[in-house]
This record gives C-alpha cells, structure tokens and sequence, in this order.
C-alpha cells in the first residue's frame, strides 16, 4: 500500500553497491526503516545528500506491515534546512540529535505529539541565531518527557537542589549513584528542563561543563533504558564547544 506522510531522517547507511538505508520517525507510523535503490551512484550523487541528519521530507512511501525493511518511491525536501547543512555547529547538533532519536525510539505507531516536538526542535535548531550551542542540549532535556520518564521539577528549591538519576527528582543530598549530577550540573538540568529548543535562554556556561552536563544526562537515559545507549556524536560536540 502506498501512503504520503512525513518523516524526519535520523541515520542512513549504505545497503548494497548503490542503496541507502534510511532510518526515519514518521507521522504515521512512528519508527521505520526505508530502503532506496539506486540512489548511491554517480548520477544520483545530489539525490543521497538529501537524506542527511535530521532532514525533514515530504515521501511516497510502500508500506507493508508484514516487512522490518519499507521502500520509497518518491521523495522532497520540505523545508531547505540550509543551516544544518552548512553550519558545522548545527550539522554536529543534528548529529546528536539523530543518533538520540536513533537509539531511543522503537515504537511503530504513530505519535503525533513526538513527530511534532521533534519537527518543530529541528526548525528551531536551523532557525536559531542566539545561544546555538544550547539547542541540543534543550532538546534532549526535553525528549525523556516523551519516552516515559519524564524528570520531575516539583521538588526543586535551593535546598534541594541535586537531581537523583533513579528517582528522576530533586533532592537535598547528593545522588549516590557514581557518575551522578553534581550542583552545577542539577541547576543547569532544571534551567533547560524549563524551556524548549524554540524558547531557550543561554545557558551562560563553558563548553567543559556542557559536557559535562550531556555525560550526565546520558546516564539517565542509560538508567531508564536499561542499557547503555553508547553515542558516539557527544565526543564530536565537545571538540566543537569546548570553548
């Protein structure tokens, strides 16, 4: 059955001489898996480079619920996204971004609330011109809210004010689990855990500390997923920030 939807792509790879893989989050069907044949030779050199991290497409797509493995029959840019193209900090934040999205989500249905977050984070990260090295910071602070295990805010005060990876809240005393959110690290948890990637205020902090921070807070996405997600584009951020 052939369907038009949108999908946002997370990661690619090479499948045969001259196919691409694209794994993507769609409107309609949650997480997919597409194939595309033909795309990687010298005449469709510019047709593969649209399906870079995060690209946001407009597809015809033959869906089989039966398959692991979907094809794309036709296929366009939505939105140009010039900026993650050609801005190294973005193009690495989109990097994060992807392999986050890559790692986490497995569902196959649809979930309009996530594909819309995700849709409009990604604008935002092409559209921002202030604080750009905070974007996806924002917006990983924010993707546990969707994934079932949302952090909690209520109990923070300047008293309390160290968040505990395994209750998912703030305390008075310091998380005893090793590797845990220090002071700085909890304040700056709750600072980006009060805004969004399209409402988002500089976070004011050395770049040694946002990765510091993005440590931490993969931690907690390690604790709640049960395994270690084991992503490779932070140690690509802290070269870019570390500033």
């Amino acid at each position: 059955m052939t369907e038009s939807l949108f999908l946002i792509v997370l990661n690619t790879r090479p499948f045969s001489e001259s196919s691409l893989l694209v794994y993507a989050l769609t409107d309609k069907f949650g997480r997919q898996n597409y194939l595309i044949k033909g795309i990687r030779t010298a005449k469709n050199k510019g047709l593969a480079a649209l399906f870079h991290p995060l690209s946001l497409m407009e597809v015809q797509a033959c869906h089989n619920p039966k398959k692991e493995l979907q094809q794309l029959r036709e296929y366009r840019k939505c939105i140009p996204l010039e900026q993650l193209c050609f801005d190294v900090r973005k193009s690495a934040q989109a990097m994060f971004i992807g392999e986050l999205l890559y790692k986490t989500i497995r569902e196959v249905e649809a979930n309009p609330v996530l594909f819309r977050f995700v849709y409009e984070s990604v604008i935002a990260l092409n559209d921002a011109h202030t604080n750009p090295s905070d974007q996806h910071l924002y917006f990983a602070a924010s993707l546990c809210r969707f994934l079932g295990y949302a952090p909690s805010c209520t109990g923070y005060s300047p008293g309390s004010e160290y968040f505990h990876i395994a209750r998912g809240e703030f305390a008075s005393l310091p998380d005893p689990v090793p590797g845990g959110f220090t002071l700085e690290t909890s304040r700056m948890f709750y600072q980006l855990l009060n805004g969004t990637p399209r409402d988002s205020k500089p976070l004011l902090c050395p770049g040694s500390l946002r990765h510091l921070f993005l440590q931490h807070l993969v931690r907690y996405y390690d604790f709640h997923m049960d395994k270690p997600l084991n992503l490779k584009s932070p140690g690509v951020l802290h070269q870019i920030f570390n500033t």
